[in-house]
């Protein structure tokens, strides 16, 4: 009847550790939430330690070990902080001989449960049965060390039942709880956010095929009306051939909508193929594609970027990038600008591959810099796609783990800014 005491403690902290995983349902992905969950692992902990097994006067067994590491293993060192800070002055308080050897137990059971996060995250490998057992038989071992070094070896014997039986299966069933509750809560939001991405793509797909349709129709109808006119006896050989540019021109249109067609399907695909790219020389493929743009031929580049810079990535997608960027640079330069400019900069940042693409055209207002990111965006008159192109490129960096921002004063010119890790993002 002796442990009976200390078997209620313990299956009042298994039991309490449901109220556990049901705050890490509601505020496990908010600020704050791991210092609540230190505040109950706390007050459970101090709660225990009112109805400890007294093993003699001023010493006792409870289960603030089993609460404080595992506290400490799914919610990380907030939560141990806020929990030991609780417990370690209820501890002193209440005195005794075994005080010290009380203080130190709490604190190594902390300790050896962020030990145990930092070899493996329970956010990315939940804990099973083997390694929470492990988990308490060395914060009970240590436990039982504590008694040895700092009490006696007549009461560590008193205390080795327990030590190695109810502790350790105490840790086993109370941290199968949590790892049942966080790896289900994780399958949730994994399934919330694939929901989402579906519904999104869903709303992207119905809005690109009705504005695809009507893009399309808009030159393919002048085009057919062209075309009447063509047949007509009565038209000028001159009319003919500004008929035939025109037609021309209608048709340009319709592919220019094609291909960024082609560019949403394939910004879905990103990643999929990682090569080694060197980025230098697709700049320069990118500015070779750049030829067929009228305006491209008056346009001044500037490129500096190191020739051994290279990125581990899908090279489909980052051509689409940087074609986007420089593109939309080339077709808003002024008018006005005696000389267009537009510079290709790159360099490694921080483990990442830094690029920017900087012109001296006509620059964005500041409340449209973010429009111009939006699907079907067309800011300008001078806008001759279908608004997808800058929509794409973050689109695509994003995919690839990066981002691309704008920098832009009305006026001067823009900068755009990709961002994409050197090496493909793993999970």
């Amino acid at each position: 009847m002796q442990y009976l005491e200390l078997v209620h403690n313990l299956t009042l902290l298994v039991a309490l550790s449901l109220v556990s995983g049901f705050l890490h349902d509601r505020w496990g992905g908010r600020r704050g939430g791991c210092a609540l969950q230190g505040l109950l692992f706390g007050a459970v902990s101090v709660l225990g330690m009112q109805r400890a097994m007294p093993v003699t006067s001023g010493i006792f067994l409870d289960g603030r070990s089993v609460m404080l590491s595992l506290g400490a293993l799914f919610f990380g060192p907030q939560a141990a902080g806020v929990a030991l800070a609780m417990v370690l002055p209820v501890r002193i308080w209440m005195g005794g001989q075994g005080a010290l050897a009380g203080c130190l137990v709490s604190i190594l059971s902390g300790a050896l449960g962020l030990l145990f996060r930092a070899w493996q995250d329970p956010r990315q490998h939940p804990p099973r049965g083997r390694r929470l057992l492990l988990l308490g038989l060395l914060v009970h071992g240590a436990m039982g060390a504590v008694f040895v070094c700092v009490l006696s070896m007549k009461l560590f014997q008193v205390a080795l039942l327990p030590l190695v039986t109810l502790y350790p299966a105490a840790t086993v069933l109370a941290g199968k709880v949590l790892s049942d509750t966080m790896q289900r809560s994780h399958s949730e939001q994994q399934l919330r956010l694939k929901n989402e991405a579906l519904v999104r793509s869903h709303e992207e797909m119905d809005r690109l095929i009705y504005n695809t349709s009507h893009d399309l129709r808009a030159p393919l109808r002048a085009t057919l009306g062209l075309l009447e006119l063509q047949e007509d006896p009565e038209t000028t050989a001159e009319e003919r051939g500004e008929n035939h540019r025109l037609m021309r021109a209608s048709l340009e249109r319709c592919d220019r909508i094609i291909r960024d067609i082609l560019e949403f399907s394939r910004s879905s695909r990103c990643s999929s193929r990682p090569e080694r790219v060197y980025v230098e020389a697709l700049v320069q493929e990118c500015l070779e594609n750049l030829r067929p743009i009228p305006e491209a031929s008056r346009v001044h580049f500037e490129v500096d970027v190191p020739l051994d810079l290279s990125i581990l990535i899908d090279q489909p997608c980052l051509r689409s990038i940087l074609q986007s960027l420089l593109t939309n640079a080339v077709q808003f330069q002024r008018a006005d600008e005696p000389r267009p400019r537009v510079s290709i900069r790159a360099s490694e940042v921080q483990g990442q591959m830094e690029l920017q693409v900087e012109d001296n055209g006509e620059g964005i207002p500041a409340p449209m810099q973010e429009e111009v990111f939006r699907m079907f965006y067309r800011g300008s008159h001078r806008s001759q796609g279908s608004g997808l192109g800058l929509y794409f490129a973050r689109q695509m960096a994003q995919r690839l783990g990066g981002q691309v921002n704008l920098e832009s004063s009305q006026g001067v010119g823009s900068t755009f800014t990709l961002r994409l890790p050197l090496t493909p993002e793993v999970g």
